[in-house]
C-alpha cells in the first residue's frame, strides 16, 4: 500500500474502468474482476504506472457456487 500526503497537481487514471476507477485522491473502487493499469502523473511531468488486478476471494466463490450452481443443471 502506497501512502502519499499531498496530491495537489497528481493526476490519477485508469486504463479499464469495467474493472477498477480511480478518483482524485488516488482511492481505487473496484467494479468488476480483470486487470487493469492505473497511472499516476505529478506536476513535473513524472509517470508511474500500478498494475491492478480484481478477482473473487475464496468465500466469494463459494457463495456464487452455492448461489447459481442450479443454473449448471
Amino acid at each position: 500500500v502506497y501512502q502519499i500526503d499531498d496530491f495537489d497537481g497528481v493526476y490519477f487514471d485508469s486504463d479499464n474502468t469495467d474493472v477498477v476507477t480511480v478518483d482524485e485522491n488516488g482511492e481505487l473502487t473496484a467494479t468488476g474482476r480483470g486487470d487493469a493499469v492505473i497511472t499516476a502523473i505529478d506536476g513535473d511531468g513524472n509517470v508511474r504506472y500500478y498494475e491492478v488486478n480484481v478477482s473473487f476471494s475464496f468465500i466469494q466463490w463459494i457463495i456464487y457456487i452455492l448461489l447459481l450452481g442450479f443454473l449448471w443443471y
